[in-house]
């Protein structure tokens, strides 16, 4: 059953809140209705008008709880030249993806930090496993190549002097990237997609990485969250942990248990414990 959400003062179903700073201009858009499809037609005129406000497609997607694959569907229709989504060497992609941040952009900036590297103007992003790179691909409204190395690790390459150049604004080669608090969760979560990892049992999980006052940041996230933790070093590699089970689920809860948006790694989120239903008395 879809829930109602009140914008502007009026209560309509179906359409979610917009973000602050928006829905000023444009409070006549929304009214309230009944009938479905006059409801669809407003939904899309909020669409329609958030974009040509500036908002990204990714932005509006989460906004109006829509795949950004549908966004451009109704713009599209619509008649709405997309901006920024460029043809080059036979692939589309969103140029301004790493501009403005947002959760997806969070994970994916988190994830490069883990599995990735600039090259030139270039992005690459490698993974055992084919499907997370899928899903990068299409929340950045792309339809770059990915392909199969001779050692069977899947890559994405990105070649955008744009986008380089956008994620070296926010730090990705420093030792921390300059991230919003409200998406650190995300970008944990992509680092933990990463370079991540959590026992079977549920009672320790780590992140790995080269860089040691990366290493030192993340201890101090991690304490802020109350996480029991500890940084270790071996062979190079610097080891930031959490320990006990309680402690490692509410790790798990913090980066999984927001929208996802289909930007998490399934064989590495069901190894986190889950709560236990509390026991309800006779």
């Amino acid at each position: 059953m879809t829930e109602d959400r009140r914008i502007g003062g009026g209560a309509c179903r179906g359409v979610p809140e917009l973000p602050l700073g928006f829905k000023s201009g444009y409070q006549k858009i929304i009214s309230t209705l009944s009938e479905r499809k006059a409801i669809n037609l407003r939904h899309h005129d909020v669409i329609e008008a958030m974009y040509k406000e500036g908002y990204a497609t990714s932005e509006i997607a989460e906004a109006v709880e829509l795949s950004t694959r549908q966004i451009r569907k109704v713009l599209n229709q619509r008649g709405v030249e997309l901006r920024g989504r460029r043809r080059a060497g036979g692939y589309c992609i969103d140029e301004g993806f790493f501009k403005q941040w947002t959760a997806s952009m969070a994970y994916v900036v988190g994830f490069i930090f883990a599995d990735g590297h600039i090259s030139g103007n270039s992005i690459v992003i490698s993974q055992a496993s084919r499907g997370i790179l899928d899903e990068i691909n299409n929340v950045m409204e792309s339809d770059c190549r990915i392909h199969k190395n001779e050692d069977g690790v899947f890559l994405l390459s990105i070649h955008r002097k744009e986008m380089v150049g956008d994620l070296k604004r926010i730090g990705i080669e420093d030792d921390f990237p300059q991230v919003p608090a409200e998406y650190m969760s995300d970008f944990i979560r992509g680092v933990f997609d990463g370079d991540g990892w959590v026992d079977k049992r549920g009672y320790v999980a780590n992140i790995t990485n080269a860089n040691k006052n990366f290493a030192r940041k993340l201890h101090r996230i991690f304490n802020e969250q109350e996480f029991s933790g500890r940084i270790t070093e071996q062979d190079n590699a610097y080891r930031v942990w959490v320990s006990g089970k309680d402690d490692v689920r509410r790790f798990g809860e913090w980066i999984y248990g927001g929208e996802l948006s289909g930007l998490y790694l399934e064989r590495k989120r069901r190894r986190f414990p889950r709560r236990q239903k509390e026991k309800t008395s006779a």
